[in-house]
């Protein structure tokens, strides 16, 4: 593949291509589960050399990663590499010369067949090397194919004259671990020069896509939608989902940001009156359009105004204004925390100021004090009180 993998970011790619169950863990860490049901936590980052990979190690052999690695590859060795010059044929029925593009269904056979061709070589000698393999994008890829979402795109495989593999390691991965056939685009003979300039394009991001669908405020929006995704993730599997810190890190397709959109219209609806409430504090307005969305759908309006008085006006009205605020109120406390995060840029300050905002309310329906706001460094996600 020419691909340079860490030790362990392969060791996990093969215990994915022999069907472990793989799941994500806290911090970015993976939990394996071995067929015989031994588990094992494992961090791809962890260096070579130091004390964790050595016992990584350990922990890998403790579980029979080695015996099941070799029995697989006995089970499933491939035929030698054909000579190099066997690639330069053209596929069959297909153009003598330059390069020709087709759509073909690729199964798991040919995805592993691609992966294992030898790399292309550029005209100094040197062999072209793939970046290197991100498990993150390949799980990723395998959601799409698994949820149905895979199309046919004119983005698709781009095979060397020499036949090697220059665009597509990580969907031929998807496809392998997934087990899934699916059409792709397939392009021949392609001067294997031409690799420095693949994949140069802008990427069309999840606002770019809403703004198609005639989306305003597309950009506060779609992180408004992935960040109520991500919590919806994780109030149905607290243990299963990421922690709110990887939250900005995970991956949301475009089809899964418009069906979300679709089955809550009402973010759309809340964004501007989430912003007249947050933007005097120069809060995070995804964060603010979120907790806002959650707050109306546990506290319908009849709920709120059965004693007569409204207590989500009355604590969007705090957070707005500050009036009328003694010492100990938690609305003070989140405005003052708030307030003084202005220009702290850390990557997780939209999931940390939705935990902020319903920590605040949790308290305020409860009727308790805070004096100051903290959020703690391994403090979990809050379960916004419905009553």
């Amino acid at each position: 593949m020419g691909a340079r993998l860490s030790e362990f970011d392969r060791i996990l790619g093969n215990m994915i291509q022999m069907g472990w169950a793989v799941r994500n863990g806290r911090a970015g860490h993976k939990v394996v589960t071995s067929p015989t049901g031994q588990t094992l936590t494992l961090n791809v980052r962890t260096g070579d050399l130091n004390r964790g990979a050595a016992n990584q190690r350990a922990e890998i052999r403790r579980i029979g990663y080695d015996e099941a690695w070799a029995e697989y590859q006995t089970a499933t060795k491939r035929p030698a590499h054909p000579p190099r010059a066997a690639f330069q044929v053209p596929e069959p029925d297909a153009p003598t010369v330059g390069m020709y593009t087709r759509t073909e269904m690729i199964d798991p056979s040919r995805a592993a067949d691609l992966l294992e061709r030898p790399p292309s070589r550029l005209s100094d000698g040197s062999v072209v090397q793939q970046r290197n393999l991100s498990t993150d994008w390949v799980n990723t890829i395998c959601g799409w194919i698994e949820r149905g979402e895979w199309r046919e795109s004119p983005e698709g495989f781009v095979i060397a004259a020499d036949g090697g593999l220059l665009e597509g390691m990580h969907r031929c991965w998807a496809i392998v671990q997934t087990g899934e056939t699916v059409p792709v685009r397939i392009t021949y003979g392609v001067d294997p020069e031409l690799f420095m300039i693949l994949n140069q394009g802008r990427r069309r991001t999840t606002a770019n896509v809403l703004q198609t669908h005639g989306e305003g405020n597309a950009t506060h929006l779609a992180s408004a939608i992935k960040c109520f995704w991500a919590y919806d993730q994780w109030c149905a599997d607290p243990l299963g989902a990421p922690n709110w810190r990887q939250w900005h890190a995970t991956s949301v397709s475009s089809p899964q940001v418009v069906a979300t959109l679709a089955a809550h219209p009402r973010l759309r609806d809340l964004l501007k009156p989430a912003s007249s409430m947050i933007s005097p504090i120069r809060g995070n307005l995804a964060a603010a359009t979120t907790w806002y969305y959650l707050a109306d759908r546990a506290w319908p309006l009849e709920r709120r105004l059965n004693g007569g008085l409204d207590p989500l006006a009355r604590f969007i009205q705090g957070v707005r204004t500050g009036e009328m605020m003694a010492k100990g109120d938690p609305v003070l406390a989140l405005r003052d925390w708030i307030s003084n995060q202005r220009g702290h840029r850390a990557v997780d300050k939209r999931e940390r100021q939705l935990l902020g905002l319903i920590k605040a309310w949790n308290l305020t329906v409860r009727e308790r004090e805070m004096n100051k706001m903290v959020i703690g460094v391994s403090e979990d996600m809050q379960k916004l009180v419905t009553g």
